[in-house]
């Protein structure tokens, strides 16, 4: 659709959409730092701390990955303005692997169990 044929109405509404959507990146985003924050004594003690296994890493690699989406995630899908199409194309491909990536160590871990 073009930007030209969207009524005003249209246009606020998709503004209003993609505010939120951003609010609840970053909302997520500080969610997950709370998480690693409060459990990281424990996590030290009880994983790192512990001998290396391929679980082990499995679980390390599961554990932080959304952090990393996260940071390749919010300067460009909210905060970006000024990004090439190619650049955000890259950017989507990219937390879309991570993302995928996420759920099939996931799931690994949990068919491991």
């Amino acid at each position: 659709m073009d930007l030209e044929q969207l009524t005003s109405e249209m246009m606020f509404s998709k503004l209003q959409n993609k505010l939120v959507v951003s609010y609840l990146d970053v909302a997520s985003g500080f969610l997950l730092l709370y998480d690693v924050l409060l459990n990281f004594g424990l996590e030290f003690e009880h994983i790192w701390k512990s001998k290396w296994s391929f679980f082990k890493i499995l679980y390390l690699i599961q554990r932080y990955l959304p952090g990393v989406d996260t940071v390749i995630a919010l300067p460009y899908h909210d905060f970006g303005t000024n990004f090439t199409q190619e650049a955000c194309q890259s950017a989507a491909q990219i937390g879309a692997s991570i993302m995928l990536c996420g759920i099939i160590l996931s799931e690994g871990i949990a068919s491991a169990r």
